[in-house]
C-alpha cells in the first residue's frame, strides 16, 4: 500500500466517523467544518480534533468509533439498563477485562465443543450470580453473537429489572402454554442480546420446571441462538436449579469470595451431577 493509499483510507476512516456522530447528533455540520480545518492545521485525526476543540468529549469518540467497528455499548444515561452492567455501559474498563478472561475461557471449555446452553447457579443469596450472567451476556453480544438471556428465576426474578423492560409475560407464561417464544426481549442498542424475562408470578415454580416441555424449549433455544444462558434462583434452600439442570447440560458455579464454604460447593456439584448436568467451573465473586 502506498503513501496515497493510506491517506484514501484516513479520509475515508473521517467520513465514516463524521456520519456516525452526525447521525447520533453529538456534532452539526458546522463544527465538523471546523475540525476538518483543525484537522489539517494541527495534523491530528479527525476525532482528536473534534475532541481538543472541546465538541465532543473522549467518551463520545470512544462510542463512536465503537459504532465503527460493530462493536455496540452504551453511554450512562443513554438506556434504561442498568449502569451495573459495566460490559455495556464501560466496557474498557478493568473489571471488565477480568470478565472478557471469564468469557474467553466459556469459549475454550465449553462453546467451541459445540454447546450453546450454560445455567450459572450460585449456592448463596449474595453471590451476584444474576448481574455476572448479565454483564456475560453482553460481553457474548459484543463478539457478534446471539446471545439469550433465560429468567429462570421464576421466585426472585431480577434480569427484567437490570436491563429496563417490563416483565409481563415470559418463561413461566410459556411454561404455562399462555405464551409463546415471541415474548422474547431484543435489548434495544445492543444488538446480537435478547431476553426471555421470567413472566407472571407463578405460585408453582418447581412445578413448571419439572413439565415435559422444558426440554423441548431447552433444546428450540438452544437450536436459534449461539449461547443461552439461564439465571436460576440459588441452590442454598430451594431445588429449582436441580430441576433444570437435567434439560440444560452445563453449569457454571458463582461463590462468594470469603463467604461460600468448600464443602457447601462440593455437595451444590454432587447435587446437579445427580441431575446429569456438568460442572464446568466454579467463579468467586465479589456479589452485590
Amino acid at each position: 500500500m502506498n503513501i496515497l493509499d493510506l491517506k484514501e483510507v484516513d479520509e475515508d476512516n473521517t467520513r465514516k466517523l463524521g456520519s456516525v456522530l452526525l447521525s447520533q447528533g453529538k456534532i452539526n455540520p458546522m463544527q465538523a467544518e471546523q475540525a476538518l480545518v483543525f484537522q489539517k492545521k494541527e495534523s491530528v485525526r479527525f476525532g482528536e480534533a473534534l475532541v481538543k476543540l472541546g465538541f465532543i468529549s473522549e467518551q463520545d469518540l470512544l462510542h463512536a468509533v465503537s459504532s465503527q467497528f460493530s462493536y455496540p455499548y452504551l453511554q450512562l444515561g443513554s438506556a434504561n439498563i442498568s449502569e451495573e452492567l459495566l460490559a455495556a455501559h464501560n466496557p474498557f474498563s478493568v473489571q471488565v477485562e477480568s470478565l472478557r478472561s471469564l468469557r474467553s475461557q466459556l469459549i475454550l471449555k465449553w462453546t467451541s465443543l459445540g454447546n450453546t446452553s450454560l445455567m450459572l447457579v450460585a449456592h448463596d443469596r449474595d453471590c451476584g450470580a444474576s448481574l455476572l450472567l448479565a454483564n456475560l451476556a453482553v460481553l457474548f453480544s459484543q463478539l457478534g453473537k446471539r446471545t439469550l438471556i433465560v429468567d429462570a428465576n421464576l421466585r426472585q426474578p431480577t434480569q427484567h429489572t437490570l436491563f429496563g423492560i417490563e416483565n409481563r409475560l415470559g418463561l413461566s407464561d410459556i411454561l404455562a402454554g399462555r405464551a409463546t417464544s415471541s415474548v422474547i426481549h431484543q435489548i434495544g442498542e445492543l444488538r446480537n442480546l435478547y431476553l426471555l424475562a421470567a413472566g407472571s408470578p407463578a405460585p408453582n415454580p418447581q412445578e413448571l420446571l419439572s413439565k415435559q416441555g422444558v426440554s423441548t424449549l431447552v433444546a428450540d433455544l438452544g437450536s436459534k441462538y449461539d449461547i443461552v444462558l439461564y439465571d436460576v434462583h440459588p441452590l442454598a434452600d430451594i431445588a429449582d436449579a436441580q430441576l433444570l439442570a437435567v434439560h440444560v447440560p452445563g453449569v457454571l458455579l458463582v461463590a462468594k469470595q470469603g463467604k461460600s464454604s468448600i464443602k457447601a460447593l462440593q455437595n451444590v456439584k454432587t447435587q446437579l451431577a445427580a441431575a446429569r448436568s456438568l460442572v464446568i467451573g466454579c467463579v468467586l465473586n465479589e456479589g452485590r
